[in-house]
């Protein structure tokens, strides 16, 4: 009966020690937050720009994601010191019919559909399951798959891919890619 409980004290301690390790590491990442128009991305969406390429097989990384109340930037340097595998974060790669991507840490793939007027719908997005002990503070994986599953257009403009979406409480946000 002591030898029961002495394991379950352990494991226990472990999952404490795990929980703290994630939050020093969350307070570790940090996001910059600018201004609503902040980081010299575009305060609103223009549906006016080039045409999609989805046979070009780019892979577009996440810059920012601007709402309301500003706009989150995604440093890259900073996500690699974080954890290697945060290097590719938050990307996605257009094929015929089917997104793929990064989150962070997952891989992730997702059928879309591309409308008129550049209309543009994702579906939910199917990731793997891997376990981050540390995840980026300005923008959770989570998060990002949710903003993906409910675009509504795109548009580029010079190098860059905006995607209009919008936020959990159904607030306008807008995803600039590069």
């Amino acid at each position: 009966m002591k030898n029961k409980l002495w394991g379950a004290d352990i494991a226990a301690a472990v999952v404490v020690c795990a929980l703290v390790l994630a939050a020093v590491f969350s307070c570790a990442s940090r996001a910059k937050s600018g201004g609503e128009t902040g980081g010299g991305y575009a305060a609103r969406f223009d549906s006016t720009g080039a045409a999609l390429d989805t046979t070009a097989s780019k892979t577009w990384r996440l810059a920012a994601v601007q709402r309301t109340g500003g706009v989150t930037e995604i440093d890259r340097a900073e996500l690699e010191t974080i954890a290697p595998l945060f290097k590719d974060a938050f990307t996605l790669t257009f094929g015929e019919k089917r997104l793929s991507g990064k989150g962070a840490p997952n891989t992730f793939v997702a059928p879309y559909t591309l409308g008129e007027n550049q209309a543009l719908s994702i579906q939910a997005p199917a990731s793997t399951l891997m376990a981050a002990l540390r995840e980026p503070e300005g923008l959770k994986e989570n998060e990002y798959f949710g903003y993906l599953s409910r675009v509504s257009a795109w548009t580029i403009r010079g190098d860059r891919l905006f995607l209009r979406t919008t936020d959990s409480s159904g607030d306008e946000a807008l995803l600039v890619f590069e």
